[in-house]
């Protein structure tokens, strides 16, 4: 039998095959740019009767899975990092494991007494282990990470006047807030310029007694340049006593804060942040300070992504990246594409090294490498047009402009 097809329906076919073609591309390279490592783990699950072997293997096969993420974690946090943010690597561990693994295999089993016992070799996705420590505000390389300096006024309950260290005879007050904040950060990877012990202090208090408890931008930022301070966080927090109680004795206070934090080298505002928590206590001085304290881990805890995230974002030094393009109905798409790159965040300049009537080579300016750029562009969509993004290396990007897949 001899099927003929129509023109259309021909037409119909060859369109199938460029969408299919298309998204199996887009899928192979965004599977191709996920840095992954190889972990090989052994888990064991307990046999709980008769008819659990099954099960028992299934939970022999988490527990591996989740020991070859542990792997992955213990390689790039250093040990104090990993107790200091127990809690929240476990949260990871236990809630986003299926996304973290690429693929596994089962490479020995045996069923050993009231056990059932695994080898497991599983490809973990480093990059998505990675944007997971981001999201949660955990640093993984601390060598590239700001000095942070405090510059934080508060008002306790037990205070007649605001307390503050910069200035006069205040050099060596530790806030309640400055404290929590402090601590958080650091559990996170941070590094905190400790101004009580700091061996450049000035000597002369007169020096730092112009300033006053509330500071603005540029006395911050200066602040900030006299202890060498990559960024400065700055604000006000105040404890007042609320309105409800339990019994006579069990009352109820507030910690309010407002923090401000800035790159001292650019004066640019990395993020602000308002805060509020309650506290109970028979002690005003005691309820007080727990309602700044928790105030303060609660700042601490939303300002740490957002800190990481602007600093790597902004640190990054532009990359001189080659982007050679190429298509059908090529000039009408290429002034699109080359328009929407220059839209694209970090992306610092756009040169046309070379132009023909259907490809052209750019020279682009970016705030990170071709792989990160493709990761971008990859996300694009255009109503007339796709992208086949087929080569791609650090300095180096090869892009086909391809018919749209509608």
């Amino acid at each position: 039998m001899i099927i003929r097809y129509t023109g259309a329906l021909r037409r119909s076919i060859a369109l199938i095959g460029v969408v299919m073609s298309f998204f199996l591309t887009v899928q192979a390279h965004s599977e191709s740019l996920m840095r992954t490592t190889i972990a090989v783990s052994m888990g064991t699950g307990r046999i709980l009767n008769e008819d659990d072997a099954a099960n028992a293997r299934e939970r022999a096969i988490t527990e591996s899975l989740v020991a070859g993420i542990e792997q992955v974690l213990s390689d790039l946090l250093p040990v104090a990092s990993v107790v200091a943010n127990f809690n929240t690597l476990n949260t990871i561990l236990y809630t986003q494991k299926e996304g973290l693994i690429q693929d596994y295999k089962v490479l020995a089993e045996e069923k050993f007494d009231a056990y059932y016992r695994v080898a497991v070799q599983s490809t973990v996705s480093v990059t998505k282990v990675q944007q997971q420590l981001a999201m949660a505000g955990i640093v993984v390389d601390q060598t590239t990470m700001p000095g942070i300096l405090f510059l934080i006024a508060e008002q306790n309950l037990e205070d007649i006047a605001v307390q503050y260290w910069w200035g006069g005879d205040h050099r060596s007050t530790l806030t309640t807030v400055e404290g929590a904040v402090s601590e958080t950060l650091q559990k996170k990877g941070f590094s905190v310029i400790d101004h009580q012990v700091v061996a450049n202090l000035p000597q002369n208090g007169d020096t730092l007694s112009v300033y006053g408890p509330i500071l603005d931008h540029q006395a911050a930022i200066e602040l900030g340049m006299k202890y060498q301070a990559d960024v400065v966080i700055t604000g006000s927090a105040q404890a007042f006593q609320a309105s409800n109680t339990m019994g006579d004795d069990i009352k109820s206070f507030l910690g309010k804060l407002s923090l401000q934090v800035f790159r001292t080298d650019s004066g640019t505002e990395i993020a602000s942040i308002n805060k509020t928590a309650v506290a109970a206590d028979a002690d005003d001085i005691l309820g007080s300070r727990a309602a700044l304290s928790k105030a303060g881990t609660l700042a601490g805890e939303d300002l740490a992504p957002l800190i990481l995230s602007a600093w790597r974002k902004q640190d990054k030094k532009p990359r001189e990246i080659l982007v050679n393009v190429a298509g059908d109905d090529f000039l009408s798409h290429f002034v699109v594409f080359r328009t929407n790159m220059k839209q694209i965040t970090g992306m610092k300049g756009i040169r046309i090294k070379e132009m023909g009537a259907d490809h052209a080579s750019i020279v682009v300016y970016y705030q990170g490498d071709g792989t990160e750029l493709a990761n971008t562009l990859i996300l694009s969509t255009f109503d007339t047009f796709g992208l086949n993004i087929k080569v791609v290396s650090e300095n180096n990007i090869n892009v086909e402009l391809i018919p749209a897949s509608r």
